[in-house]
């Protein structure tokens, strides 16, 4: 694209050159002329030419770069000024001031549906921090969103307060947008610049969803002020010849003034453009996405030079340009100068002419009457080329002209030739044109066979649109059918040929003729496909209706396709039907899982040993919190503190609940085990433990779950019920339990096994409860009941209190010595214990007396017979002095026990 000045040089030169044509007619002199404007003037053209294109690339360079980093600037600085107010916005949403004023707010709102409890149960703290969060962060209002779109809370308390934004027209607003994506996204989202009603001025609105809990509680948003837009947009005033700005975003098929619309706030400025983009219009390139710089027309249709981009933060597009005259102002001053060294230049040449007139004019004269034969011979035909000489001119002499001559002959001469040639290549084209002429006529009849096959597809063609499985009906901009399918016909029941220059209300009946005509109304003024629901003689159909158009013709009907989707919209309502149902066993579903969470304890491991789920009734069953026990295994739960691990029961308790959680991992089966565990305050409990696995899609167990059943009371009663309550040992009742529970374990092929059996009382026992009383003696007691447990847990040997002073033990399988071992190891530490005795004549301090047997465990009665064996062998104790261990087989013959 030239600019004024260029043409008006183009011109002036185009002028000049018809000038000293005229000239060059009447006077020869001329040619002399002629020649110093090639060797003077063009070269100076050719300078000027190739440095005025320099100086325009180099311009438009520098203007393109200059434009760009204009244009890119105030891009950066809305970028950076959106991040900012979304990174206040986010920090703000997570102040629990906020969160609790928001969650406060949203309670009152629920509970009373009134806005002004909801203003009134705010307190003052939190009403300035409203106030603060607004004047700080630049916002011009703040609103209070519930999950469903209603707005429960504003700041400025305008018309907006208690409306829904998922209704109209409050959906169409930018407030109703931001809230809109934010709610489907789950993110912070900005809103497009444009008029909001209710504050009477521009808004740009940023809406965050209020997450509390890990639980959506609704959505805080704020109108943004545009005095920052305002600034950025401001032109510097130093700057010598500042650009324009332009910014729009999409409002339906209008653009909004974006700059225009923040300098008269209470109204957004509304722009109409082209619906397609051109090549000119920066604008609209720039609000489709593209990037770029260089000549453009401006909206007003001036030329001008443009840099244009798109922001996708804020959904606008930018343009800053100036006009073509202001760019390329320095390069009109130095035309002016190359048009004047020109006209100097002609002056110079003129002069220098009409000084070599006299002594130029014969050969040119001459060189001029060669020319025009030969301007003659070129018109002869090939015949007479072939005989014809070629014209020549004789210049006598050795100057510049005569050698001219010379080369003029030589170029005739050559000429001629070259004459003759192209005359023979005629008469070979000529010949050629006749074979192209029949190879054209053969490349005809292939088009119309093409033609014919053509035609021949566009019959199957209708053939396949008149039989597809779905309604096709295509009518002029009349309204008057052009073509009806064989589908559409047998639904009208009419023929397809019958109902081609019909109109609707010919066709269906009247309310569904102004349907089907408001559609067509609709589609026509969009000018784009639309879709919608209609209804034809009890059947519902999914209508898509589209323009039909040609480029040369253009729009010259509307197509009509329908697919009926009555079939499809039963199948829906029974789909929403099972789905409603779905829901209702969901809510039942959960009501189950809370009770379950409240009251049944389960807890859920993975291998390693680490909790993964647990449920409220175990956290309170073993008083844990939920963060007490996160990301922890159940191993660090129960850790003591105790210096020996292996000898701290909380450790043993784990270990035996670990090899539970083994065993069902390694079979893969449901297990129940009855369990002693330790809980915080190291008091043994007692439960009922079922572990059962759990498989993944891989058939393979990660994690196994574990029910618990607390039966500590159960065991309180049953220990109870089989242990002294003096001393802590088994009882009578519970030796008679043992006895048979070590009946049960002894198989029929198992009938040899070995049972030791002890038998002990306290030395003087009598006497030292006369001489120390009997408190004491309940201490004492106490004592080697406890000095008995010990032993027990060391040996895993039961021992029972028989009555009295009288204790007994069971041993199974041991031999000979090492049952004397186990006598002789409880007789001494007894004894270890020191307890004063003075009335003991077999030791200063209290000690027992011990008889042992071994024997075969066959029965209950070879059980009564160890005990009658083992009695004698305690009456030889204390026979023999007490304080001592007896061995029934050591005894002589005279110990004798009847046979069983």
């Amino acid at each position: 694209m030239m600019t004024n000045p260029l043409k008006n040089w183009i011109e002036s030169w185009r002028k000049g050159a018809h000038f000293m044509i005229q000239l060059f007619r009447r006077h020869l002199v001329l040619l002399l002329g002629v020649w110093f404007l090639v060797v003077a003037v063009v070269p100076l053209l050719l300078v000027s030419g190739l440095s005025y294109l320099q100086n325009v690339s180099i311009l438009e360079a520098e203007t393109k770069s200059q434009l760009t980093m204009e244009l890119q600037y105030r891009m950066d600085r809305l970028k950076q000024w959106s991040q900012i107010k979304k990174a206040a916005m986010l920090a703000h949403t997570q102040n629990p001031s906020l969160i609790k004023a928001f969650s406060e707010s949203l309670t009152i709102w629920q509970q009373t549906a009134s806005h002004q409890q909801v203003v009134m149960q705010l307190n003052p703290q939190q009403q300035d921090y409203l106030h603060f969060l607004k004047s700080s962060s630049g916002f011009y209002d703040l609103f209070f969103i519930s999950p469903s779109g209603k707005i429960f809370y504003t700041l400025e308390k305008e018309a907006d307060l208690g409306e829904d934004l998922t209704q109209l027209p409050w959906r169409d607003t930018p407030l109703g947008k931001a809230w809109e994506m934010s709610r489907y996204l789950l993110d912070i989202q900005i809103s497009s610049i444009d008029y909001y009603p209710p504050s009477d001025r521009l808004g740009l609105f940023l809406v965050t969803p209020v997450i509390y809990q890990g639980r959506l509680i609704g959505y805080f948003a704020g109108q943004l002020e545009t005095n920052d837009l305002e600034t950025i947009f401001r032109q510097d005033l130093t700057q010598t010849s500042p650009g324009k700005f332009w910014g729009c975003a999409f409002h339906g098929r209008e653009y909004v003034d974006i700059i225009g619309s923040v300098k008269s706030p209470n109204a957004r400025q509304l722009v109409m453009l082209p619906a397609q983009p051109y090549s000119g219009q920066p604008i609209l390139r720039a609000m489709h996405s593209e990037s770029g710089a260089g000549r453009a027309v401006s909206i007003e249709g001036d030329e001008v030079f443009a840099a244009w981009s798109y922001l996708p933060e804020l959904g606008w597009g930018l343009v800053y340009q100036k006009p073509l005259a202001q760019v390329y102002q320095a390069l009109e001053q130095q035309n002016v100068l190359f048009v004047m060294v020109i006209v100097l230049t002609l002056i110079f040449v003129t002069i220098l002419s009409l000084l070599f007139y006299g002594y130029l004019y014969q050969p040119i004269d001459r060189l001029m009457a060669g020319m025009k034969r030969f301007s003659m011979y070129k018109t002869l035909n090939p015949d007479q080329l072939s005989t014809a000489n070629p014209p020549e001119v004789l210049i006598k002499g050795q100057n510049e002209f005569a050698q001219l001559g010379r080369v003029f002959n030589d170029m005739s001469h050559q000429l001629a030739k070259t004459l003759r040639q192209q005359a023979e290549q005629n008469a070979l084209l000529d010949k050629q044109r006749s074979e192209i002429k029949a190879y054209s006529e053969q490349l005809a009849e292939k088009v119309a066979q093409k033609t014919r096959k053509l035609a021949t597809a566009q019959n199957e063609m209708r053939y396949i649109l008149h039989y597809a499985p779905m309604m096709i009906m295509n009518k002029d901009l009349h309204g008057r059918y052009t073509m009806v399918n064989r589908q559409a016909a047998d639904l009208l029941g009419q023929s397809a040929s019958s109902l081609e220059g019909l109109d609707d209300l010919d066709v269906f009946p009247a309310t569904t003729a102004q349907t089907i005509r408001h559609h067509d109304s609709l589609v026509l003024s969009d000018r784009e496909p639309k879709q919608f629901e209609e209804s034809y003689y009890g059947r519902d159909f999914i209508v898509l209706r589209f323009l039909l158009e040609t480029p040369e013709s253009g729009i010259y009907g509307i197509c009509s396709m329908g697919v009926d989707v009555t079939d499809q919209k039963i199948i829906e309502n029974k789909l929403q039907q099972t789905s409603q149902l779905q829901q209702k066993a969901v809510r039942q579903l959960q009501q189950s899982y809370d009770i379950q969470d409240q009251f049944i304890a389960s807890l859920t491991i993975d291998e390693a040993g680490f909790l993964s789920e647990f449920s409220q009734a175990w956290l309170e069953l073993f008083g844990f919190s939920r963060a007490s026990v996160q990301e922890k295994s159940l191993a660090q739960l129960l850790n003591c503190g105790c210096s020996d691990p292996n000898h701290c029961q909380a450790e043993g308790h784990w270990r035996q609940f670990r090899r539970v959680i083994q065993q069902v991992f390694d079979q893969g089966e449901t297990v129940v085990e009855r369990l002693e565990w330790q809980d915080l305050n190291q008091h043994s409990r007692y439960f009922e433990v079922t572990v059962t696995p759990i498989w993944d899609d891989k058939n393979e167990i990660h994690q196994v779950q574990t029910f618990w059943l607390d039966r500590t009371n159960e065991e309180k009663i049953t220990r109870l019920a089989i242990t002294d309550a003096l001393t802590g040992l088994y009882n009578r009742h519970q030796y008679n339990e043992q006895s048979q529970t070590l009946l049960k374990d002894i198989t029929p092929d198992n009938r040899i096994d070995l049972l030791g059996f002890v038998l002990f009382d306290v030395d003087f026992f009598k006497q030292y409860n006369d001489t120390c009383g009997h408190i004491a003696g309940d201490d004492a007691l106490k004592q080697i009941g406890q000095c008995c447990l010990n032993l027990s847990e060391q040996t895993t040997h039961p021992f029972f209190r028989l009555g009295g002073e009288e204790f007994a033990a069971f041993v199974v399988k041991p031999s000979e010595t090492d049952l004397k071992v186990f006598a002789e190891q409880l007789r001494q530490s007894i004894l270890d214990l020191a307890i004063e005795h003075p009335k003991n004549a077999a030791s200063p301090y209290l000690s027992i007396s011990v008889g042992i047997t071994l024997g075969k465990l066959q029965s209950l009665a070879s059980i009564d017979l160890l005990y009658q064996q083992a009695d004698i062998a305690l009456y030889h104790a204390k026979e023999s002095g007490r304080n001592q261990v007896v061995l029934f087989s050591d005894l002589s013959g005279d110990a004798h026990v009847d046979p069983i």
